[in-house]
């Protein structure tokens, strides 16, 4: 990880002074900052109760790698929040590294990829990096606007979250961390909202594309980080979705004419559920329905339905048609 976030913080280094131009936007905006901070959350999450890293047992090499990695961290604008907290954790290592001062040439057998080695000058080397202090980074514009979650609203949602049983035992910082970790998703989350459903309010509205990040991550976290990245986000965009059906069969049936949309909508759902129990119940045929989702939106739904042997079923939302086909065979 060390060696990661030494790479990452390097190229956004470079790029912030305007080069490297042709890397992907989602690399830099997306991915970059949510991998440095997973890195220095993690590291900060595996520090043993006496200032030390390993596996296992406390490691000088490990312990010098580890605060390299949180004097990265100290320097990227978005884990401003949490400076103070790496940089006692960085004083505890160091306190443990001073004390095993003597012990800095013993050789320390550590399993890296497929092999272990043990060099003494190496690890030497790595203890005295790490108790080096180092100018701090002057980050420019492009890097400082990476990540614009303000103080004030992580503290708050991570207030909110503390006060919810399963969370009541973590501390704050920890649930900070969440919230902030969750920022990182939102504005894939934000895109992907009108992916599926038609988008009906202003996306700063939905106040829950908020919460469904932190929920994923905050219990992952809890169980000890079983899922990836990749994971994760596909548990959010299921909770999205789910979130955006209920709001959908709340709003499109809100209206005087939402019973003659269930209709519709019931066949739809038994030729595609194909429930033997039921029985297909046929539609008025040219049905329309218009102003479904309140005044200021231009928007309507209408069907043609033929109760014979074959149906169609032609929905209009605005912009979107649907076309289902229905029968009225239960197979």
């Amino acid at each position: 990880m060390m060696l990661v976030s030494q790479t990452l913080v390097k190229l956004l280094r470079v790029w912030d002074s305007y080069h490297l131009s042709s890397i992907p936007p989602d690399l830099i905006h997306d991915q970059i900052p949510l991998v440095l901070f997973q890195i220095c959350i993690s590291t900060l999450e595996s520090q043993s109760s006496d200032g030390s890293w390993g596996i296992r047992i406390p490691s000088r090499e490990v312990t010098a790698y580890a605060i390299l990695t949180l004097r990265e961290g100290c320097s990227l604008p978005w884990l401003a929040h949490f400076e103070s907290r790496m940089l006692k954790s960085i004083r505890q290592g160091s306190m443990f590294l001073a004390m095993c001062h003597d012990e800095w040439d013993t050789p320390e057998h550590l399993w890296i990829e497929k092999v272990t080695y043990a060099l003494p000058r190496l690890s030497r080397a790595f203890c005295i990096a790490a108790l080096t202090i180092r100018a701090p980074v002057q980050w420019k514009e492009r890097v400082t606007n990476l990540v614009t979650m303000p103080k004030e609203n992580m503290v708050k949602l991570g207030k909110f979250f503390s006060l919810l049983p399963l969370f009541t035992n973590d501390e704050r910082w920890r649930l900070e961390a969440d919230v902030l970790m969750g920022s990182f998703f939102l504005p894939r989350l934000i895109r992907a909202s009108s992916d599926v459903f038609p988008t009906r309010q202003e996306k700063s509205n939905y106040k829950y594309l908020e919460y469904i990040p932190f929920t994923w991550i905050a219990t992952n976290r809890q169980n000890g980080y079983p899922l990836s990245n990749d994971l994760l986000w596909e548990t959010m965009m299921i909770a999205l979705l789910d979130y955006q059906l209920d709001e959908f069969m709340e709003t499109i049936f809100d209206q005087d004419a939402g019973l003659q949309t269930f209709e519709a909508v019931r066949s739809i759902v038994r030729f595609y559920c194909r429930f033997p129990s039921l029985e297909y119940s046929g539609l008025k045929p040219n049905g329309h329905i218009s102003n479904l989702h309140g005044s200021g939106h231009s928007s309507e739904i209408s069907y043609d339905v033929y109760p014979n042997d074959a149906s169609t079923v032609h929905l209009t939302n605005g912009n979107r048609k649907s076309i289902f086909k229905l029968t009225s065979e239960e197979n």
